[in-house]
């Protein structure tokens, strides 16, 4: 994690990759996390999100070095679960580091909050 505007943390979960996810306790549109995600090599990739679903959950918008990635992804869900979000594809002109931020843009109707949750993000690379 690189920054968030919002109280963050790992939390232990034997359902999630890797046994542990991380959480964003968001409370107003606006608030968000980025990560520093690291860029094998230039070209274009295919950008994956691993969710936790939940009845508490927001709306995000992944932002790519500033600029808008996929559509809007609501999180709520009256139960508990593991879902993967594909955000479509971006173009990569070198490797290095980039900026992923995920803004709360707002929340289902029927969710009691903003929290967001990320398992994971995955690159793949589009042949």
């Amino acid at each position: 994690m690189q920054a968030s505007s919002a109280p963050y943390k790992r939390l232990r979960d034997p359902n999630a990759s890797g046994g542990a996810y991380a959480v964003l306790k968001a409370t107003v549109p606006g608030d968000f996390v980025a990560y520093t995600v690291p860029i094998a090599a230039a070209g274009t990739y295919d950008v994956k999100v691993g969710i936790q679903t939940r009845n508490d959950r927001g709306i995000f918008q992944l932002a790519i070095a500033g600029i808008n990635q996929g559509t809007h992804q609501d999180e709520y869900s009256p139960t508990i679960g593991y879902e993967v979000r594909d955000l479509g594809t971006v173009i990569f002109t070198s490797g290095g580091n980039e900026a992923f931020q995920f803004v709360v843009t707002g929340h289902n109707s029927s969710s009691r909050g903003y929290t967001l949750a990320f398992d994971y993000i995955d690159l793949d690379l589009v042949p």
